[in-house]
């Protein structure tokens, strides 16, 4: 009879583990249920001690600071999470590096069960503990959840990008990619390729229980127009977002999220006296900010950044049944029958006025559309391969 329990779980994540359940901390944990996993360990990327005295504010930010705050080790949701802590010029001294590796290794406590390593952190400072990690690993899955190289406008960090992105197309036995992009280009490269487009996490939209009051929210008069994620400028088109306050004065305009710069809408967009700019919230307890919006938004911005992704948003909004207009960003089109795709600023404003008329009884279809594209859905795929590899 096999030992069900045979495998441990690794994951080295570009984002760190944290409420907002990214895509690739909902992939490990959902794997991490399996039968044949013994442990699992969700290893942060790195954090610098340098750093942390130069600039605190930057580090001890979201989403920096959950990476900050598993430097001791901790368990969560049943997983084993750490951050490596690295310190000036230890990669630049095989003693200092050595004592890394010895550490992290005493930590990621793997023994002599057998491996599945995913990897979807593509730092270089991680490089001496990702590889040979992963070198010894018996399963290897990377995740190539986003286009790494476009966030990245330096030459030669794009260069070091694409290096380390080719080192595991070439060594994983499955690779994950995002979209239809970034599949035709694994293809050139890895032996496996499984498109695994983002989802929702279905289950936080139907807990049982009553809705929360959000005090920000509650205080608003008039329509409110919605967006929930990452406040990024290089995403986010402040134009349009300048456009649509000025047209609409008695619409608020809400965006709640992590923030990647001071003024990530622009300064000409937050200077309106209806755009609100509020501190993220937990995954589980964004359906009870869905109650309050009358239409969700997504005014992303159409460039290599937004190419290169797929906005679980997307499938989030639909969860909460609410009307989504969006531009015709990546990943829109597939959802075209119950969403509304907007080609300019006068489209999408008046995509939003037609929401706040009415609904056109589309509500089920959003909600059922988002369980067809839910993780619960979508990790089967994974397992599938997995066992495939797994049993033979």
């Amino acid at each position: 009879m096999k030992n069900n329990k045979q495998y441990q779980l690794i994951n080295f994540g570009y984002n760190p583990w944290s409420d907002y359940w990214k895509r690739n901390q909902t992939i490990f944990h959902h794997i991490a249920q399996q039968s044949y996993i013994e442990k699992s360990y969700y290893v942060n990327s790195g954090v610098w001690l340098g750093k942390l005295l130069t600039d605190p504010k930057h580090e001890l930010s979201p989403p920096r600071r959950y990476n900050w705050s598993f430097v001791r080790p901790k368990n969560r949701q049943g997983h084993r999470v750490y951050t490596p802590l690295f310190f000036p010029f230890s990669l630049r001294f095989k003693a200092l590096t050595h004592i890394i590796k010895r550490l992290f290794f005493k930590i990621i406590n793997i023994g002599n069960k057998k491996t599945i390593v995913i990897a979807n952190d593509y730092a270089s400072a991680m490089h001496t503990l990702t590889r040979p990690t992963w070198e010894k690993a018996d399963i290897k899955i990377f995740d190539w959840s986003d286009d790494f190289s476009a966030f990245e406008s330096n030459e030669d960090n794009k260069r070091k990008i694409t290096e380390s992105v080719d080192y595991y197309l070439k060594t994983a036995d499955i690779v994950l990619t995002i979209n239809e992009k970034l599949s035709q280009q694994a293809k050139t490269i890895a032996k496996h390729v499984l498109q695994v487009p983002n989802a929702t996490n279905y289950f936080t939209f139907k807990q049982p229980g009553t809705l929360a009051t959000i005090a920000e929210l509650e205080a608003l008069s008039g329509p409110i127009i919605g967006y929930i994620g990452w406040l990024n400028p290089t995403r986010l088109d402040s134009e349009l977002i300048d456009y649509m306050a000025k047209s609409r004065p008695d619409y608020n305009f809400v965006f709640m999220g992590p923030s990647t710069d001071e003024h990530p809408l622009g300064m000409a967009a937050e200077s309106n006296n209806n755009v609100y700019i509020l501190p993220p919230r937990q995954y589980t307890q964004l359906y009870s900010v869905y109650n309050y919006f009358d239409v969700c938004i997504l005014p992303n911005l159409i460039n290599e950044h937004t190419n290169g992704n797929d906005p679980i948003k997307l499938y989030d909004y639909l969860a909460s049944g609410k009307p989504l207009v969006t531009t015709n960003t990546s990943g829109a089109d597939k959802l075209a029958d119950v969403i509304s795709i907007a080609h300019s600023h006068g489209e999408f404003l008046e995509a939003i006025d037609d929401s706040l008329a009415g609904d056109n009884g589309e509500t089920e279809a959003r909600v059922k559309l988002a369980f067809d594209n839910s993780w619960e859905k979508r990790i089967t795929l994974i397992l599938d391969e997995i066992n495939t590899i797994k049993d033979k």
